[in-house]
């Protein structure tokens, strides 16, 4: 009876060989080693995809500068593939929501407040508001925001024409 599993292993690892084979451009045999890296890529989960497509990046990238010699063993392209895919894992795993650090308003505000620039005219007056706000996040982003608009068209009056 075949075992699908047993199959699909086989498959794996051919379909990783014939790709290795057609990119070297010469009969060669993966050593046990290599297929001990094959087998870890299925293990790992790595899509054979990924492998191909790496496997092909590697053989270019030789090309291109022109290396003597051919490669030999999938061990060499093994860091690339490894490289590749921890890299589409990072972009796929799933979010852990991180709990933002908490801060104090009162002072964040207080630079803010500093931070306004000398020559906007009612300087004193915005700092003093900005400095007094209190609440929530949002009721603090809001009022802000208010100000900001305020602090604009104020700027905007006392512009020459």
């Amino acid at each position: 009876m075949n075992d699908p599993a047993a199959d699909s292993d086989h498959a794996y690892f051919q379909a990783i060989e014939e790709s290795f084979v057609e990119l070297r451009g010469a009969p060669l045999l993966l050593s046990p080693a290599d297929w001990q890296v094959a087998r870890r890529w299925h293990e790992e989960g790595v899509p054979l995809d990924l492998v191909r497509r790496t496997l092909a990046e590697v053989f270019a990238r030789r090309k291109e500068r022109d290396a003597k010699g051919k490669i030999s063993s999938l061990r060499y392209c093994a860091p690339a593939v490894d490289a590749a895919w921890e890299e589409v894992r990072e972009l796929t795993a799933p979010g852990r929501r991180v709990e933002a650090p908490a801060f104090e308003v009162p002072p964040r505000l207080a630079a803010l407040a500093a931070a306004l620039p000398a020559g906007l005219p009612c300087r004193e007056t915005f700092a003093a508001r900005i400095s007094a706000i209190e609440g929530e996040a949002q009721v603090v982003e809001d009022r802000l925001s208010a100000l900001d608009r305020e602090m604009l068209a104020v700027a905007e009056e006392s512009l020459e024409a």
